[in-house]
């Protein structure tokens, strides 16, 4: 169970990551 939302906050970093650098690029 804990694994599975470590797993969730780690591709929601990696979302807010991409976000931050489409908006850095634009």
């Amino acid at each position: 169970m804990g694994k599975k939302i470590k797993q969730l906050e780690e591709k929601k970093m990696q979302c807010t990551n991409i976000v931050v650098i489409t908006l850095q690029l634009s």
